[in-house]
């Protein structure tokens, strides 16, 4: 395991709740891929323009330049867009150093910069939008090696993760009473688990999701899955996302399919480490460290215009009646 890893990871599901993090966040990943700028940035399909997330290592001239033009010019770019989502992307693959070297976007604009190549990737790719993080250094550092795009890749499915978390959590925040009130009774069927793989929270969408489906069973602060071959696959995600959780390891979670008694396959659980700083908010008298939501595959879920602009949610939290914490901490169905 790369020795920035968890300390990458770490700072991701921090910059969920705090989006200023993304800052410290991108310094430390262009300083593992002795890089010299990074950014996050995010594109219109139809406009086809581009918008700065966050960014370190070069000036506004940088972005506004890329925004207002260059953005149009860059060779990259049509590798990127055909690029599957959370697979990281080296240029040096893709356009060789002479074809660079030739091309008016680096002799009129990233020459100025010093910078040669980059690798990145997709964080999000829809019909709308496409989110990418990038990190770019010089022509006499050399193409980023294999090892250096491990790493990225190592992180590609946290970024992920980051995206749909953040969507979640702005559902949340649209909610006018008491936040942990308002995670309750969210659209989104939720669990939250805490650091020692215990359940310390179900929503009310997951507990009629629960009643509804006989394959999953919510019990003495263990979720249960009647076909022991899928109880087995979940208990090691959760242990997984925990260890992420406690940033004793990277794991970023994954989705499966639940088999009802019947035979039926009903629902999709996804399982993913949970922002402990967002958790704090709520008032649990637990850790949560990971989170399983219960995707009902007969419904779709849009997506969110303003988290897509945002893309982390960073409002403050309101003060939640000690009644409805008390009473939704621990909830439970036995």
């Amino acid at each position: 395991m790369h020795a920035d890893t968890l300390k990458l990871v770490g700072q991701i599901y921090d910059a969920v709740s705090d989006p200023s993090e993304w800052t410290h966040f991108l310094n430390r990943l262009a300083l593992a891929l002795d890089s010299q700028g990074a950014r996050m940035r995010m594109a219109d399909k139809q406009s086809r323009r581009y918008s700065l997330i966050a960014g370190v290592g070069y000036d506004d001239s940088y972005d506004r330049q890329y925004q207002q033009h260059y953005s149009r010019l860059d060779p990259w770019n049509t590798y990127l867009e055909a690029n599957p989502v959370g697979q990281a992307f080296n240029t040096h693959t893709a356009v060789s150093d002479a074809e660079f070297k030739s091309s008016e976007y680096y002799n009129d604009f990233f020459s100025h910069y010093g910078v040669f190549y980059g690798l990145g990737g997709n964080i999000i790719k829809n019909e709308n939008m496409i989110a990418r993080i990038g990190v770019q250094r010089a022509r006499s550092q050399g193409p980023y090696t294999e090892s250096e795009m491990a790493l990225l890749q190592e992180i590609m499915p946290h970024l992920m993760r980051a995206y749909k978390l953040g969507a979640h959590l702005e559902t949340v925040q649209q909610h006018q009473e008491g936040l942990l009130e308002a995670l309750y009774r969210s659209p989104t069927p939720l669990i939250l688990i805490d650091e020692h793989e215990r359940v310390a929270f179900v929503s009310q969408q997951a507990e009629a999701a629960i009643t509804s489906n006989g394959g999953l069973t919510v019990k003495n602060s263990s979720i249960k899955l009647s076909s022991p071959t899928e109880q087995s696959k979940l208990q090691e995600m959760i242990r997984q996302t925990v260890a992420t959780g406690n940033r004793t390891g990277t794991g970023s979670g994954g989705g499966m399919r639940v088999t009802s008694e019947g035979g039926e396959h009903r629902f999709n659980l996804i399982v993913t480490p949970y922002p402990a700083r967002t958790a704090a908010r709520f008032g649990f008298s637990t850790r949560i460290t990971a989170a399983i939501f219960i995707h009902d595959t007969q419904q779709a879920s849009p997506g969110s215009r303003y988290f897509c602009e945002s893309l982390f949610w960073a409002s403050k939290p309101k003060q939640t009646a000690k009644t409805s914490r008390d009473r939704l901490c621990l909830r439970r169905p036995d």
